[in-house]
């Protein structure tokens, strides 16, 4: 149960950082959130699932999630690139799928980085993070972001 609100939080963070920052979501809007899991019941999938059911209800239905697991044939690296190409607005990735393509973000693979996930979540706020994400992304580029499973995980104990 600890491992699914996890991977729930952690897809929320997802959705945060991409809704946030790209300029491709706009209301009434389908938003395909593709993972390179099939559909079973591993944390990452049904954190997927909560957030559809989250996002939907709580936008009133202006946003449509469109899940798709492990139907693209892809991995990990090629769902992140297929964000950067607009293909798919989310993905869930590890951080080692996304750190060829922003090398700063090897830091997030550090064991226990952070001491808490409070901390954690709290340092995702920061100023540094928020520059750190712009510098990302790019100007009108939405974020790939997906590594709260792999930091948040150390903490599941």
């Amino acid at each position: 149960m600890q491992k699914l609100k996890i991977c729930a939080i952690g897809g929320t963070l997802v959705a945060l950082l991409t809704l946030g920052l790209s300029s491709a979501v706009n209301a009434q809007t389908r938003i395909r959130y593709a993972l390179a899991e099939t559909d079973n019941p591993v944390a990452e999938v049904q954190g997927a699932k909560a957030f559809k059911e989250y996002v939907e209800f709580k936008s009133g239905g202006e946003l449509e999630v469109e899940l798709l697991f492990a139907t693209l044939g892809a991995g990990q690296r090629e769902l992140t690139e297929m964000v950067q190409q607009g293909a798919i607005q989310m993905t869930l990735v590890a951080d080692g799928a996304v750190t060829g393509f922003y090398k700063p973000l090897q830091v997030f693979a550090l064991p226990y980085l952070f001491p808490s996930s409070p901390v954690a979540w709290e340092f995702f706020h920061h100023l540094f993070t928020k520059a750190m994400q712009q510098r990302f992304t790019g100007k009108n580029r939405p974020a790939q972001c997906g590594l709260a499973r792999e930091w948040l995980s150390q903490y599941d104990q």
